[in-house]
């Protein structure tokens, strides 16, 4: 099973400033917007001291510096207070005034409306905007920004199950003028190839925004995460970034608390050498940490990368997009047990002559997707099965969960195409074609289908 590192707020972003992006700057759609709030923004005088900004009516909801409508009060006069100049110059600034207005009339679970007011270009990212929300993150940061306001580009219940249990770990990343920057980029993101983007040449921050990600999906997997599709069909992935690019493999036991997985090897493979035998082939074993590095592979890649080692079962990992550029990818190790756990559930021995897929989706966010159901097509006997978090199948499961697997066993051999349907509407969001071999595992990622 693969996952892609989350190199934004969370990748989407990030994979993304994340409490509705409402809360990261403060903005609430249940407040009116005052008449008199332009005419208060003209008499200020842009200086964080002046004295509008002192004479601001403790229960303003709108910020007279810059006068941003629908501002939670206690927001809105830290701002006049103490980001006077940012807002000011964010009302200037046609790009950052035209996306903070758009923002306050968006419902506060409704994330993709304000990643649709940023944007999907990173261009959009204003310096002006960028500006007001950085000083609202460090200056503002209790009134504006609790916790850091790592959640605004999710769900609005996301917001309280992280500020009870990823307050650390969101506010060490929002501390950290880089990873804030990732956060800021996944806000904007519409589609898996924005999120790709964010946090690129920033490794450190990566790793911050990693571990506030990581403890989201840990804890508020349900109040953070659903089915975002809008982005189907409506994308495309941009061109290869070079001619060669670095890949790297976290490989983890989830059967083991995640723990890593050491002296695996991991092999870049063309799809028509499905073997791998071909000279000139690209491998790396895991060092101890569960690390490695496959290194100058060259782009677009659209082979797929095997994992052997003794104790594991042999996986095949294929993604629905070709590797464009530098990448960091989590990998989830089969250990031998899960052969005779699947025995035990389907009550007969796995068939030798046919392979297993396992398929994983991201939404358009890239974030957990429940409620999918694969399909096999043209390929009926496969059996599929869908499994709790920790590996174990449960045969009462006929769709994801938040934190559930399917797998196809006894698959026919041979390129599959396999299918991603929403389960309530039957929408088909994704599809793509993987190699089913004899007796191995084929890990299929995949994501909204674009263009």
């Amino acid at each position: 099973m693969v996952t892609r590192t989350r190199q934004a707020l969370l990748t989407a972003a990030s994979a993304l400033a994340l409490g509705g992006c409402n809360a990261m700057l403060g903005l609430d759609p249940s407040e009116p917007y005052p008449d008199a709030a332009m005419d208060a923004a003209d008499e200020s005088s842009g200086d964080s001291g002046s004295d509008a900004n002192a004479d601001a009516p403790e229960e303003a909801s709108f910020t007279q510096c810059g006068a941003f409508k629908n501002m939670a009060a206690p927001c809105a006069s830290c701002t006049d207070s103490k980001c006077c100049v940012e807002a000011n110059e964010c009302r200037s600034d046609a790009v950052c005034a035209t996306v903070f207005d758009c923002i306050a009339a968006c419902e506060n679970e409704d994330a993709t409306c304000r990643a649709t007011c940023f944007g999907q270009s990173l261009d959009g990212l204003a310096t002006a905007k960028l500006s007001l929300e950085s000083c609202q993150a460090t200056s503002c940061r209790d009134e504006c920004n609790p916790c850091g306001g790592f959640y605004n580009a999710f769900r609005e219940t996301c917001a309280p199950c992280m500020q009870n249990k990823c307050c650390d770990t969101t506010q060490a990343c929002a501390d950290f003028d880089e990873c804030l920057a990732i956060v800021q980029c996944y806000e904007h993101c519409l589609d898996p190839s924005c999120v790709e983007q964010c946090g690129k040449g920033m490794p450190t921050a990566a790793s911050l925004s990693q571990g506030a990600f990581q403890c989201m999906y840990d804890h508020c997997q349900d109040e953070c995460f659903g089915g975002n599709w809008k982005c189907v069909g409506k994308y495309t992935w941009p061109a290869p970034q070079g001619s060669t690019a670095d890949v790297t493999f976290y490989l983890l036991n989830p059967l083991d608390k995640n723990s890593p997985v050491p002296g695996a090897t991991i092999s870049a493979c063309d799809i028509f050498d499905p073997n791998c035998e071909k000279s000139g082939i690209i491998t790396a074993d895991t060092g101890p940490n569960g690390f490695a590095k496959l290194k100058g592979i060259a782009i677009p890649f659209t082979g797929f990368f095997r994992v052997t080692k003794a104790g594991l079962l042999t996986t095949t990992n294929f993604f629905a997009h070709p590797i464009i550029g530098d990448v960091d990818l989590r990998v989830l190790a089969l250990p031998e047990s899960v052969k005779s756990t699947l025995e035990t559930l389907i009550g007969k021995t796995l068939d030798p002559a046919r392979g297993h897929i396992l398929p994983v989706i991201s939404d358009c966010a890239t974030s957990n997707s429940p409620g999918i159901q694969f399909k096999l097509a043209g390929n009926d006997t496969a059996t599929a099965i869908y499994s709790a978090e920790d590996g174990t199948p449960i045969k009462s499961l006929t769709e994801t969960t938040n934190s559930s697997q399917a797998i196809f066993v006894n698959a026919e051999l041979g390129t599959v195409q396999i299918d991603a349907v929403v389960a309530s509407t039957q929408q088909k969001v994704a599809s793509m074609n993987v190699l089913v071999q004899p007796g191995i595992y084929a890990v299929a990622v995949m994501l909204p289908n674009p263009k």
